[in-house]
């Protein structure tokens, strides 16, 4: 019979602490991020618990942490966390002309870096596609895999922030100017 390895609950918590910080997200934000209550981030982070296993809560955690999910027996073993590898191509960002009407700003900041995603966020009340925000998330030539992965988890949460905002706005509330 093969021994079970013992497992360090406490030491996933100070590593899901350190990394939720490090991505500036608050608790609260990452247990919205993972779809669970803010008692239950804060009982992870805490170490406090003992479960006999790897639970789908703590996968999720990673995911939103940008973590590789099977990462978490490595750091309840003693391990450090692994980013998740870029799931997604990086698409070049075109080298010929940009759509007309974009601003100096704009065209100068998409002439560089490479694009890794991108959003549209549909700004019109009820949704109907009237107005559409675009968001691009870049990466500078050279940045690290980690750092990549870092970023990516932001974006990801500035992702949701932003369709919250913009589909979840009291359009009535806006003065006009």
């Amino acid at each position: 019979m093969m021994a079970r390895m013992e497992q360090d609950w406490a030491r996933l918590g100070r590593a899901v602490a350190v990394a939720r910080q490090d991505a500036g997200m608050t608790q609260n934000e990452l247990a919205t991020a993972v779809g669970v209550g803010l008692s239950t981030i804060k009982t992870l982070e805490r170490g406090s618990r003992k479960y006999l296993k790897v639970q789908p809560t703590h996968r999720g955690v990673a995911r939103a942490l940008g973590w590789a999910e099977d990462c978490v027996e490595d750091v309840l073993a003693g391990g450090d966390p692994r980013p998740e590898p870029a799931l997604r191509s990086t698409i070049p960002v075109p080298t010929g002309e940009l759509p007309a009407g974009l601003s100096e700003r704009a065209k100068w900041a998409l002439g560089s870096g490479r694009v890794v995603d991108s959003d549209v966020i549909s700004a019109s009340p009820g949704g109907d596609g009237g107005v559409e925000v675009v968001m691009v998330f870049k990466a500078a030539e050279g940045v690290s895999p980690e750092q990549l992965s870092r970023d990516f988890a932001f974006w990801e949460r500035m992702q949701r922030l932003a369709r919250d905002v913009w589909t979840h706005h009291d359009i009535q509330s806006v003065e006009k100017p």
